[in-house]
């Protein structure tokens, strides 16, 4: 089986729509039998207000406590993305 790797920056993210058409992309290479490795970003502009909160609360951006709360928007998108995928038929 061929794997392939497919990356998703955060305006191909950015809402329903997007979420859902990079969803189909996945699926359709899965389907083509590829094993396929996903990769996303934060949803656009998710980052910024994260840090931004940081800051507002007193918080350095470059503190290790603060790459636990940016990383979140990565998180976020991933589960989004897995629900979508697992949930929706193409």
């Amino acid at each position: 089986m061929v794997r392939i790797v497919q990356k998703f920056g955060g305006t191909s993210l950015e809402g329903v729509s997007r979420l859902l058409n990079a969803a189909e992309t996945v699926y359709r290479k899965w389907e083509k039998g590829f094993q396929v490795v996903v990769v996303v970003s934060a949803m656009a502009g998710v980052t910024n207000q994260l840090v931004e909160l940081v800051k507002a609360l007193g918080g350095d951006p470059q503190n290790p406590e603060s790459d636990v709360v940016t990383s979140t928007g990565e998180q976020v998108t991933a589960g989004l993305l897995s629900v979508v995928v697992k949930n929706t038929v193409f």
